[in-house]
């Protein structure tokens, strides 16, 4: 059967131990041999698939160490299957350890206080106070007072208030109360991006609503607030009402600073 795969699923391959990456070809092969009918009676590990969210199959080892999330559709080149995320229980089938958040405590390339490279104290380009390109002060393009398109308040598309599709009360599919695949409590797998306080310790994590909008939870999975996109590698803040509490900074491909409307460093996001 063809098999389709999203983005998020071969990022998170990718991110994976060499022993499940080297796995992932093999499932592949499973589904090229198969067809839907016998896909959806026999499982692609010898256990019958669960239905999830109705349209959603969930395919799991017989240990429900591993689990792939799917779901069936067709256009004009036929019937496909499309991957779109999988699962590790705390103790996966294939590795020793699957860690669900980068730990900036113990990883050197995440943890500020040990790499100045994403260090705003040691590093201006990426401090708000010395480089005035990622200052919204001084940049207006990166201020939503005075840019519009990012304001909230002022753009019912990036406003949850206003638009269903970013609203975790009114689409599951963004709410980790009711998506397992986002929940960090019950994916071991789900890779963040995860939110640190200036100490480093963990505040929440953030879930991706569209190519501009990524919501922010705590711990309990409560929804915090909203991080809108910006030019020029900076992200605003804002809380459950649509005010403005802070931006964040990129300082490299996994890591963003945390600061607040004053330009104060309050914590990180990876």
């Amino acid at each position: 059967m063809r098999y389709l795969v999203t983005p998020n699923f071969t990022n998170k391959v990718a991110s994976q131990p060499v022993v499940i990456r080297q796995f992932m070809p093999s499932v592949l092969r499973m589904i090229e041999i198969s067809d839907k009918t016998k896909l959806i009676s026999d499982g692609l590990f010898g256990v019958p698939p669960q239905v999830f969210e109705n349209d959603i199959f969930v395919f799991s080892s017989q240990s429900q160490d591993f689990s792939i999330y799917v779901t069936f559709g067709s256009d004009q080149y036929g019937e496909y299957i499309l991957l779109m995320d999988f699962t590790l229980q705390q103790k996966p089938l294939f590795a020793k350890k699957i860690t669900p958040y980068r730990n900036p405590l113990t990883n050197r390339a995440y943890n500020p206080k040990l790499n100045r490279l994403i260090n705003p104290k040691l590093n201006r380009l990426i401090n708000p106070k010395l480089n005035r390109l990622i200052n919204p002060k001084l940049n207006r393009l990166i201020n939503p007072k005075l840019n519009r398109l990012i304001n909230p308040k002022l753009n019912r598309l990036i406003n949850p208030k206003m638009n269903r599709l970013i609203n975790p009360k009114l689409n599951r599919l963004i709410n980790p109360k009711m998506n397992r695949l986002i929940n960090p409590r019950l994916n071991s797998a789900y890779s963040g991006p995860s939110m640190y306080s200036d100490k480093l310790q963990q505040e929440g994590f953030m879930v991706r609503a569209n190519d501009n909008v990524e919501l922010i939870f705590d711990l309990n999975n409560e929804f915090t607030s909203i991080c809108v996109k910006t030019a020029q590698n900076v992200f605003v803040l804002f809380d459950t009402n649509n005010e403005w509490i802070g931006f964040l900074v990129t300082a490299n491909n996994e890591v963003r600073l945390k600061f607040n409307t004053d330009n104060e460093w309050t914590g990180i996001a990876v």
